[in-house]
């Protein structure tokens, strides 16, 4: 009951963003120590000045482990999101029910592909 509920709560936000999405982390050989990964993020909605919190874990033989939390900045006409960390910058664009983003190094390199897919329950 109170994940239909909840699954109700998430389809009537108003970015559309808010929940579990879930996909993979594809490294592009830029940096030698980055592992392909199976990850976990989850969104919240933006608040008034477009500030998303969101948290990621990856899953390692189907046990979650978080791997850190911050705060991307939502661009509502674009549907994009992006976070400046120490490394670089990630950066994602929402497509209905799926996401693509990418973690671009501060020397302009892409070193991961992300691709996300909302997780219904």
């Amino acid at each position: 009951m109170l994940a239909a509920l909840c699954g109700v709560a998430l389809a009537g936000s108003d970015s559309g963003i808010a929940g579990e999405w879930e996909g993979e982390y594809i490294c592009t050989g830029v940096r030698a120590a980055c592992v392909d990964e199976h990850v976990i993020w989850t969104f919240k909605d933006p608040d008034r000045d477009g500030h998303v919190s969101a948290s990621t874990d990856k899953v390692v033989g189907g046990v979650r482990q978080n791997m850190g939390s911050g705060e991307f900045q939502f661009d509502a006409k674009t549907e994009t999101m992006t976070w400046k960390i120490p490394l670089g910058i990630w950066k994602f664009t929402r497509k209905k029910d799926a996401m693509d983003g990418i973690l671009t190094l501060n020397d302009g390199q892409v070193a991961r592909n992300v691709s996300l897919k909302r997780v219904v329950r």
